[in-house]
């Protein structure tokens, strides 16, 4: 199994969620919106991996994985169970909480009457799975937007993310269910600082639901690299997944994805990267022809072979 340094530049994406002593805290009987306002600006900062986490009981971990592979038992944008617009914040802090850190969640954002918080889910002894979690609430109490970042580890090092527990958000299971994309982006695997590491990004514009999967690519000649971002025990390291309520419409999507669930945080589409044709990527996987290809760092292009 190929193992990849934890990388400055992809781990700055990343907010580490665990809260100190000081946090507030949420329970299910006292939620209440904030009254707190003024701007918030969430700065996303490095965290280093812990060389031990706090974890769940073994009995807890196995209903976690099943909990995990069935995806709370519906399809994306559904997330975990939990379907934003419709699923009551209380109910999605108690079914996840059965396997967070702590029971309650943590406000991590006071602003205004939609406040925003967070929990961390860590499963493992030798190798962790580490999912830092983060649920908007809107005014009559529903989840407005939730926000999943998992990556693997073991002995301070990234493994690949487990096909068989992360099947249901692979790149395949997602085009077929969910039909063509309105984006497919790549942060190339070009820079002097990252290397081999890359990001591709699908954007569902209608259903408001947003995936990135980070992975490491094989340099296969000089500057020629093959990406296969398939979840399928290969290279995809980290995942990330964004879903919204499709009928809030002061949520624009490509911000809100973007270290914070705000909408006044403008970030173009164009700074995730590169467009990849689409049409091509979403063919080859339906036809199961190949969930790999080629990216020349070169002339900034992917190559279907």
């Amino acid at each position: 199994m190929k193992k990849v340094i934890f990388l400055p530049l992809l781990i700055a994406c990343l907010i580490s969620c665990v809260p100190d002593a000081n946090t507030p805290v949420v329970t299910f009987s006292t939620l209440l919106p904030a009254t707190k306002t003024g701007t918030a600006t969430i700065v996303p900062t490095p965290s280093p991996t812990p060389k031990f986490f706090p974890t769940l009981t073994i009995d807890k971990q196995k209903r976690f994985y099943d909990f995990l592979s069935q995806n709370g038992g519906c399809d994306l944008p559904c997330l975990w169970g939990v379907t934003p617009g419709e699923t009551l914040a209380e109910d999605a802090f108690k079914m996840i909480g059965e396997y967070t850190l702590t029971p309650e969640f943590f406000l991590y954002d006071p602003l205004g009457d939609q406040p925003r918080y967070s929990n961390t889910v860590v499963v493992g002894h030798y190798e962790y799975l580490d999912s830092n979690l983060y649920i908007d609430v809107s005014k009559n109490g529903e989840v407005r937007g939730f926000s999943i970042s998992t990556d693997s580890s073991e002995n301070g090092y990234s493994v690949p993310l487990k096909h068989e527990r992360f099947e249901k958000f692979s790149l395949l299971y997602v085009l077929e269910h969910l039909g063509m994309p309105d984006g497919i982006y790549i942060n190339p695997p070009k820079s002097p600082r990252i290397r081999d590491a890359y990001g591709i990004y699908v954007i569902y514009d209608s259903e408001k639901l947003f995936i990135n999967y980070y992975g490491t690519a094989n340099e296969v000649s000089d500057g020629i690299y093959e990406l296969c971002p398939n979840l399928d025990d290969k290279d995809i390291f980290n995942l990330r997944i964004v879903t919204a309520d499709p009928n809030d419409s002061s949520i624009d999507l490509v911000p809100y994805t973007i270290y914070s669930f705000r909408p006044e945080k403008p970030y173009p589409v164009e700074e995730l990267g590169l467009e990849l044709d689409k049409n091509e990527i979403y063919n080859r996987y339906i036809n199961q022809s190949s969930y790999c290809f080629q990216y020349d760092g070169y002339s900034d292009h992917a190559i279907f072979p």
